[in-house]
This record gives structure tokens, sequence and C-alpha cells, in this order.
């Protein structure tokens, strides 16, 4: 025992440069990363920025209809949530029966211009070539989230929405995506 200390003390300023030097490559090597600070920025901006697909746009119409603020789901009794709920017409523009579609809906407030909240469209039914049907939407209410009570305060008339749809899928099977049609 004497040993290992007497060579710790004999080389103790050797053992202090080692942990020196390996303090300073462990921050170099968290400071080296392949995303550049751009890439974050990116990131923030997604939600905010819808991107456009005008040939999938013109396809699906969707149209907010009724804005309405509930306490559980009727489908199930035992439910105590809270939901923002949201009435949509989704209107077929294409000459195909339509399964399902997924989009996102940008809502703003008319009045003030701010972001109100982005939330999903996801529609699983038919949509008869040329149709129009109503879907009612339930999005979880989280009463600390600013989106969501700003969602619940804001009146109908007071919406200002932008919508991009992302994925439309026939009932022949064939789907499109923002990414690739057909």
């Amino acid at each position: 025992m004497k040993n290992i200390h007497f060579l710790y003390r004999k080389f103790e300023h050797i053992f202090v440069l080692l942990f020196i030097f390996c303090i300073m490559i462990l921050g170099w090597y968290a400071c080296t990363s392949d995303e550049k600070p751009e890439d974050k920025s990116k990131e923030n901006k997604k939600d905010s920025v819808l991107p456009k697909n005008d040939t999938l746009n013109a396809k699906i119409g969707i149209e907010i209809i009724n804005k309405d603020f509930q306490t559980g789901d009727p489908a199930d009794p035992k439910d105590i949530k809270e939901y923002n709920v949201m009435v949509y017409n989704l209107t077929n523009n294409t000459n195909k029966n339509i399964r399902g579609i997924e989009a996102d809906v940008m809502i703003n407030n008319k009045i003030n211009g701010n972001e109100v909240k982005k939330v999903k469209v996801y529609y699983e039914g038919n949509i008869p070539a040329g149709g129009t049907v109503g879907y009612k939407a339930l999005y979880p209410y989280n009463k600390f989230s600013d989106k969501d009570i700003a969602l619940k305060n804001v009146d109908l008339k007071d919406i200002k929405y932008d919508s991009s749809v992302l994925i439309i899928m026939y009932t022949d099977g064939v789907k499109e995506t923002i990414n690739n049609q057909f």
C-alpha cells in the first residue's frame, strides 16, 4: 500500500496533466457535432410554416365549419379528459374515391395575426369522388399549454386557417404524398 501511495506522490503532476488532457478531449468531442446551427433554426420554423403542395391541396378541400370545447369523449363514458373540438368539411375534388387523408392545419387569430396552434387532420373513411363529408376531430386539451388555451378561447369567426394536405389514400390502393405523387 505504501508503494502505491509513494508512486502516486512521485507522479502526481503527471496524473493531474493526464486528467486535464482527458477533460479537454471530452470537451472537444462534445463540442464537435454534425448538426449545424442553421439546422436548429429550421426545426423551430417547422411548426409555424406548413409545407406547400398545391397539387394535393387542390385535390382535397378542408374547411373549418365549427369549433367547440367538451369534457369527455361520447364514445367512451369513462373518459373525463377535456378536448378542443374542430368540425371540418372535407371535399374530394378528384374523380376517384378517397379512403383517407392526412393534413396539417395552421390556425391563426385574424384579429391579432398570432399563431394559435398547428393541428393534424387524420381522416380514415370514404370520401366519394366529387363529394363532401363532415369530420369531427378531438384534440386533447392541456390546461398548461398556451396553444391549447389559445385554441379554446379563440372564436370561430376570428379563425384564419391554412391547410396543407400531406397524404391522400385512394380506395384503389394508390397513395399520394407531399414528397411523391403516384
